[in-house]
Order: structure tokens, then C-alpha cells, then sequence
């Protein structure tokens, strides 16, 4: 022999050794066990590392007890359940002929040819896959006649030595322990939390995450509300800041510890005096940025009262120290307190719209709506991010018109109290026809006045 039968390479490549009757019949004996066709006899030459890797003895009683479990235990099991007419033959999924021959990616076998070509590719692959689909036709003389049907996506990837379809349930799949881990649930949180870092503006809550997590893997496999917030805290720790409250969504914040911004700013090479101004700047706000978001998200569970409002210390106070010592050093006027608070509440506001009340927001948009009852000039000042929207300022006084205590004064003993009530009933003429109108109106009277 030219060639060592093993590797089919020159035999003067690499060390050779002339086999006995008893080195052939172990190669010959590997060759059955492994599905191939390697035949010699005594005195033929092989490739010493070759014939030391073919019939290494470990790797033979791995392939026999792959062969064993796949024929034996559940080859036998699954003959006696498995449909020729409505299962693939290479992945068992079932499957819909749209018609009684094929459909767009089902075919039918043909040809015995098919047959043989399938076993031959069979001992080539010599895997898990292959071995199943060679127990699984070795049992069947007449695959036509069978009427058996596969996958063209299947066909073309056994053929072509990749993995068995995504779609399909492959041999590890079910010989899989234990809970199977959700790689498509884990998939979709990881990119729900991809999303929450490239749009960290305060405004995405809980339930706007659970959504974009069902994108990726339906509605099915996302969490629920309760446990994403769990396993956002996991994975993000002590740099998330979830608002809580009684009816009310929950807003997602991430923030950044200041350590790491300015371990960030020292990493950063100066390259020139403009880029070290900038990389000063971009520290700044990210420092700032951060303790922004460190406000208490509750302050948006209720409307500022009238005291927070008109309390010039409280509104001060209300801003992060970071963001009154910028607007001091800008602002150069002797009163300025007002101002600082102004445009700082300003800037909080235009950083979380949805997730925080800044007190003056609301009491200019409050005052505005009560002098003017302009809803264009309080939505005009609302884009310029000067107060609150109108829809907001209409949702706080209907709050506070709920929430007044209907005895407001106390009645002094030279005064008396009339309660006047009456009723109207009016046929309105609405366009479908239906209906009256009932109404009844109540006021007070004091006398003497107050």
C-alpha cells in the first residue's frame, strides 16, 4: 500500500509499522464499531499515530454506548411511537402537507436512493444526530412506501454536517436534566436592559421593561412586573433606584456612583487644553446627572403643598448641591436665591419629566391657570420648560378640589347657615335621541356674611 488506509496519506510521511493478524483484526473491529469501511490484513502499513487514535479502546466504548442508548432504550421506545406520515424523519416534529404531496419545506421520500444516501451520510457524521436518524431508517426497508415525510431546512443541514434546526428538538435537548436554562428569556431581559442603558432618562418604568422584554420573547417568557423589579436589582445593585408607590408606575433610574466618573475622567489622555476643558465639562455632568437622579422618586406620590411652594428655603433645598454650586458660580446677582431655585428646579425637571414634581413648576402653572385660564399660554411656557403642562395643572386641581375639607370655617354664634338646593330637568336634543338631562345644584349661604 501507497497509503496509509487509515488518513488515506503518503505512508513515508509520518512513522509506519507493518500489522500482524491480530493489529488488523483490531483495526478492522474499529472500523465496524465506528460505521466505516477500513479493511486490512496482516502485513499492510499504517501510520503508527494513526492506528493508535482509531482503535484507541476508550473512545470505541463511548461511541458503542452513544450507539446503545440511542438503539436500545429509546430507539426501541420511539419505533413503536414514531408517524412516517406525519413526523420528519431527521428532527420528529410533526408535520402539515398543505396538499398530499408537499407543501413549501415538507417533502415525501421518493427514492430508494434517498435511503441510502442518508445511511452513508449517517456513518460519516458518526455524532448523536446521525446515529438517531440511523437507528431511526434502519428499521424501515421501504421509506417511499412509508410514506415518510422531512423537513427541507432538516434535510439540507444533516446533509451538509450542521446542527439540526433551531425549530427542532435536538438529541441533547432531550437528554437535558433538570430545568432547562431560558436562554430565550434571558436573551430578551438582557436586551431590555440593553435599552434601559441607552435611554437612562428617568422616564422608562417597570412595565415599560416587561414590554420591550416581550419583543424578544413574547409575552409567554417575559417576566411578570413583580419580578423584574427583582431581577433589576440583581443585575444592577446598589446603581438602580426604583420609585414605589401606592398606584403609581414605577420609574427605573440608574445612577452612577461619583468614584467611577472621576476614575473615568482621570482614565482619559489630555491631549490639548480643549480637550481637557471638555472632559472637565462631561464629568461635571455626569456628576450632576447622577445626583439628579438620587432624588427621592416618592416626590411625584403627591402634589407639593402650599408651604414647599412658597418657601424659598425648601426650594433651595431642593436641589442637589452639585447643581446650586454651577448656578451660583453663573449667576451673578445679590438676590439670587430665587433664580438658583428657578433653574435648577427647571433643569430637574427637563432631566425626569414623568418621575418628579418640581414645587415651582407646579405653582407657576397653579398661578397662571388661575389668573389667565389660558390652556395655550401654560402649554407655550410648558414646551419653553418654564412650569407644567395644563393637563398636568387641571389633574392638581381637581386633586385638590377632592381633597378640601368641605367644613372650611367655623360658624361664630351671631351666624346661621341656609343650605339651598334645587333641581332642573331638561330634554336634550343629542343627535342619537336618547335620554334626558337630570341635574341638581346645592350652594350655602352665611349671614351674617363673613
Amino acid at each position: 500500500m501507497d497509503c496509509c488506509p487509515i488518513c488515506q496519506e503518503n505512508i513515508a510521511c509520518k512513522p509506519s509499522v507493518k500489522i500482524l493478524q491480530k493489529g488488523a483484526d483490531g483495526i478492522n473491529n474499529a472500523s465496524l464499531i465506528r460505521g466505516d469501511e477500513i479493511r486490512v490484513s496482516a502485513g499492510d502499513a499504517v501510520h503508527q499515530q494513526c492506528r493508535k487514535d482509531y482503535t484507541n479502546a476508550k473512545e470505541l466504548k463511548n461511541i458503542e454506548v452513544r450507539f446503545d442508548e440511542l438503539t436500545q432504550s429509546k430507539g426501541l421506545r420511539f419505533t413503536d411511537t414514531f408517524c412516517w406520515k406525519e413526523q420528519c424523519l431527521f428532527c420528529c416534529e410533526y408535520v402539515k402537507l398543505k396538499d398530499k404531496k408537499r407543501s413549501a419545506d415538507v417533502f415525501r421520500v421518493s427514492t430508494l436512493d434517498f435511503q441510502d444516501k442518508i445511511v452513508d451520510i449517517c456513518h460519516k457524521r458518526n455524532d448523536t444526530w446521525g446515529l438517531e436518524v440511523l437507528s431511526r431508517v434502519s428499521g424501515v426497508n421501504d421509506l417511499p412506501a412509508a410514506d415518510a415525510l422531512y423537513h427541507q431546512q432538516c434535510s439540507v443541514n444533516f446533509r451538509t454536517g450542521r446542527n439540526m434546526p433551531k425549530t427542532a428538538s435536538t438529541p441533547q435537548d432531550k437528554k437535558r436534566f433538570g430545568r432547562p436554562k431560558e436562554n430565550l428569556t434571558q436573551e430578551g431581559f438582557l436586551s431590555a436592559m440593553e435599552y434601559l442603558k441607552e435611554n437612562d432618562d428617568g422616564q422608562l418604568t417597570v412595565q415599560d421593561l416587561v414590554g420591550k422584554m416581550s419583543e424578544t420573547c413574547g409575552e409567554e417568557k417575559s417576566y411578570s412586573t413583580k419580578y423584574m423589579k427583582t431581577r433589576i436589582k440583581e443585575h444592577f445593585d446598589d446603581e438602580v433606584v426604583i420609585s414605589y408607590g401606592p398606584g403609581k408606575p414605577n420609574f427605573v433610574t440608574l445612577r452612577r456612583k461619583a468614584i467611577s466618573i472621576l476614575e473615568e475622567f482621570h482614565k482619559k489622555v489630555n491631549t490639548d487644553v480643549e480637550t481637557e476643558k471638555r472632559n472637565i465639562i462631561e464629568a461635571a455632568k455626569e456628576l450632576i446627572k447622577s445626583d439628579i437622579k438620587e432624588i427621592n422618586c416618592s416626590s411625584k406620590d403627591e402634589y407639593p403643598s402650599s408651604t414647599i411652594i412658597s418657601s424659598m428655603n425648601e426650594n433651595v433645598e431642593f436641589i442637589p448641591s452639585s447643581l446650586y454650586i454651577l448656578l451660583e458660580g453663573l449667576i451673578s446677582e445679590k438676590e439670587k436665591s430665587l433664580k438658583i431655585a428657578s433653574l435648577g428646579q427647571t433643569i430637574i425637571q427637563a432631566a425626569r419629566p414623568r418621575s418628579i414634581i418640581c414645587p415651582l413648576q407646579l405653582g407657576l402653572g397653579v398661578q397662571l391657570h388661575h389668573h389667565f385660564g389660558s390652556k395655550f399660554l401654560i402649554d407655550t411656557l410648558n414646551r419653553l420648560g418654564f412650569c407644567l403642562s395644563y393637563s398636568e395643572v387641571q389633574t392638581f386641581e381637581l386633586s385638590a378640589s377632592v381633597a378640601q375639607d368641605p367644613d372650611v370655617h367655623t360658624l361664630a354664634t351671631d351666624q346661621s347657615i341656609q343650605y339651598v338646593a334645587d333641581n332642573i330637568d331638561h330634554n336634550v336634543r343629542t343627535l342619537d335621541g336618547l335620554g334626558t338631562f337630570h341635574g341638581m345644584g346645592m350652594l350655602s349661604g352665611i349671614t351674617p356674611g363673613i
